[in-house]
């Protein structure tokens, strides 16, 4: 059952402590923060500081009999 008229807004968000926002410089804001918070790498000061792990080849590269053949 829908009432006539009835819009459900979306632009609706929680802050931090739980409470209800709908001013949309505050949504815009929250949203900011919350980006802000799970993209931030915490305890470190220079994001170049961090170690890159990659993953090993599931491929190992052709020894060299196999290039000169052409495997």
């Amino acid at each position: 059952m829908t009432l006539k008229g009835y819009q459900p807004r979306t632009d609706i968000v929680k802050c931090e402590k739980g409470d209800r926002i709908a001013d949309t410089h505050d949504v815009v804001g929250r949203w900011r923060n919350h980006i802000s918070q799970l993209l931030n790498v915490h305890g470190l000061n220079d994001v170049r500081q961090t170690e890159i792990y990659t993953a090993k080849p599931l491929v190992p590269k052709p020894s060299v009999i196999e290039f000169e053949i052409g495997y």
